[in-house]
């Protein structure tokens, strides 16, 4: 029987090496404990072991080191071209890192 868990909405920016998506779990209300548990636990199956955030807060990245998970906070301006802002990011965690 094959596994019923459900697959978070991402997209892979850098093929098998950085993927972008909404915050595991689901997002504003509707942001629930289990659903996160389960994102969490599907990203690690995947290989991923750096999160970065660029929310304007911090939610949940305490949560995310104590799954093991690698964590970078780099708040982004909505209003300001970010690129070379996150590729700098992605350079932060060194090589052999799946980030999301």
């Amino acid at each position: 029987m094959g596994s019923t868990r459900r697959i978070p909405a991402h997209a892979w920016v850098i093929a098998g090496s950085l993927a972008v998506g909404h915050r595991p779990g689901a997002g504003a209300s509707r942001h629930v404990c289990v659903k996160r548990a389960n994102d969490l636990a599907w990203w690690r199956e995947q290989g991923v072991t750096s999160i970065v955030t660029t929310m304007q807060s911090r939610t949940h990245l305490t949560e995310y080191a104590r799954y093991g998970f690698n964590v970078r906070w780099y708040p982004l301006s909505a209003t300001v071209p970010e690129r070379g802002r996150l590729e700098h990011t992605a350079g932060t965690f060194g090589t052999h890192h799946r980030i999301y």
